[in-house]
């Protein structure tokens, strides 16, 4: 489009310059037929499309011709009206801009390979082996990790969001229709100022071993990361029971019913600093000030004469699953909902869903790895709080995805939603007043033209069409006899060759009726 518009403009300017030669040599012949004009001014007007006699004119004639000086005026005001329009073609190009912006069309093939979690070998395989729970914990931390890596480290009000490995080849921001997607809100977030209120099993679940933890012992937020956090329980986790056993032995797990955590009042401990000595600092070398009393930290020593403060917060949480009908591809393999405080899409109803106990469970480790790996843009200086809300969001969401989709039997059918796709066009955008300004520059172009016709309407012959024929068809003897500066050996011409008499154009009474160009010697 843009080489259009160019093109166009490159094709109006030709036309412009082609009318402005044949307009500067009609008013070069009609000026020649009625107030003469010296050989330079004829050149002149004929390199630049300007009758500059008229400047002459005007310095010597007073009374004497007011006619022909007002001829030579009138024809001097149709060349300049040619000018702007010449010069008019970068205020149209300019008043162009093109935007880029995406559109979407529906797609004629909806997206297919939509997990559905449900009961199977895999299921029974997360219950009865660590290491399936652990490469589940890293398959989480790593889906997190990628998300939060282009997260804002102040964005607590994250977005919520699962992966589908079958929308990797779509373009960004394309919407998918009608999608389950996690869902995770967090309300009445409070730091714990005095932790003698805590419950005794809440601060055990911080020094002791095998209550946060699904795969081995060890407790993970004694990694001492600053920004190590867990959501914590006071039950250690613990298999489903066994619903049924084949006849070789194989048992089979049962599956949890689906359900709601509504407004349940949980806990989290953070790792705020970890500080030379027994004193816990107001101000922590990773997040700054703290704004805590002393009261708030729980201190865990250490051998090496090193402690770990741990800050506690109380919230309530509401977990479950909701049906986005709106979400766009914002990652590879991740859609995403609208971004809105509460991670709801608009009105949407909050669904039970069967793996959120078992997705909580998992929380604690899979923070841990993300706190130890800590890809988030920006600085944490001042952001406890926003930080340990993102993380527990995202470890929520990464978690629920891993297992989503390590909990679906690859015999059973997937599901598909429609899908809209975006493409990307250029649209223009118009300045309206630096067009209006080029349509009058070429408005003037079309005066000169209707004031060049009431001239020619009023020639007694018809117009020059080919002017270097008839320059060659011209009878110069005049002009030869009269020249004693050498005219037929000149490169150029001067002020000097203006004492040639003042050339006028008439039509010869010989008996061949040659044009040729006579010397009025008249002043």
């Amino acid at each position: 489009m843009t080489t259009l518009v160019s093109v166009s403009l490159v094709c109006i300017r030709l036309i412009l310059n082609a009318w402005a030669t044949i307009s500067a040599w009609r008013t070069a012949f009609i000026l020649l037929e009625t107030t003469g004009m010296t050989l330079r001014q004829l050149c002149l007007t004929a390199s630049f499309g300007i009758p500059f006699s008229v400047f002459d004119w005007t310095r010597t004639c007073t009374t004497k011709s007011p006619g022909k000086l007002a001829t030579a005026w009138s024809l001097f005001l149709i060349c300049a009206l040619l000018l702007p329009g010449q010069l008019a073609a970068p205020i149209a190009s300019g008043s162009v801009s093109w935007i880029p912006r995406s559109i979407s069309s529906p797609s004629p093939s909806p997206l297919r390979g939509i997990t559905v979690p449900g009961p199977g070998y895999k299921w029974n395989w997360y219950q009865m082996f660590p290491a399936v729970r652990n490469t589940l914990v890293l398959r989480s931390a790593a889906y997190a990790t990628m998300i939060t890596a282009q997260t804002s480290a102040h964005q607590a009000a994250v977005p919520a969001w699962r992966g589908v490995p079958s929308a990797y080849d779509l373009p960004l921001k394309t919407t998918v229709h009608n999608i389950t997607i996690p869902y995770f809100d967090i309300q009445a977030w409070e730091w714990v100022r005095d932790i003698s209120i805590l419950p005794d099993a809440v601060r055990n679940a911080v020094t002791g071993d095998g209550v946060l933890n699904i795969t081995s012992e060890d407790n993970p937020l004694q990694d001492p990361v600053e920004g190590n956090a867990a959501l914590l329980k006071t039950d250690p986790w613990r298999s489903s029971q066994v619903a049924s056993v084949d006849g070789d032995g194989t048992q089979h797990y049962a599956y949890p019913s689906p359900r709601i955590i509504v407004a349940q009042k949980k806990y989290v401990a953070v790792l705020a600093q970890r500080v030379p000595g027994e004193s816990c600092r107001p101000i922590s070398d990773t997040f700054g000030n703290l704004g805590v009393p002393d009261s708030s930290f729980l201190k865990v020593g250490h051998s090496n004469n090193h402690t770990d403060c741990y800050m506690f917060a109380s919230f309530n949480v509401t977990a479950g699953s909701q049906v986005c009908m709106h979400c766009n591809v914002s990652h590879p393999s991740t859609v995403s909902a609208p971004s809105v405080p509460t991670d709801r899409t608009g009105d949407a109803e909050i669904l039970p869903d069967p793996l959120v106990d078992e997705v909580l469970g998992m929380l604690p480790e899979v923070m841990r790895a993300v706190a130890s790996m800590n890809v988030t843009e920006g600085s944490q200086f001042g952001r406890l709080e926003q930080w340990t809300q993102q993380l527990l969001k995202q470890a929520y969401f990464a978690t629920w995805t891993v297992m989503s989709i390590y909990c679906t039997d690859p015999e059973k059918a997937t599901l598909s939603s429609s899908k809209t796709t975006p493409f990307q066009i250029v649209q223009a955008s118009v300045s309206a007043q630096r067009m209006w300004l080029w349509l009058a520059l070429n408005a003037l172009v079309t005066l000169s033209g209707l004031m060049l016709l009431c001239w020619q309407s009023s020639c007694k012959r018809k117009p020059v069409v080919d002017v270097v024929l008839a320059a060659v068809m011209l009878d110069p003897r005049e002009l030869l006899d009269e020249d004693k500066t050498g005219l037929c050996n000149a490169s150029r011409l001067t002020s000097a060759d203006d004492a040639v008499a003042i050339l006028r154009l008439r039509r010869a009474m010989d008996e061949r009726e040659n044009s040729h160009f006579v010397l009025d010697k008249s002043t």
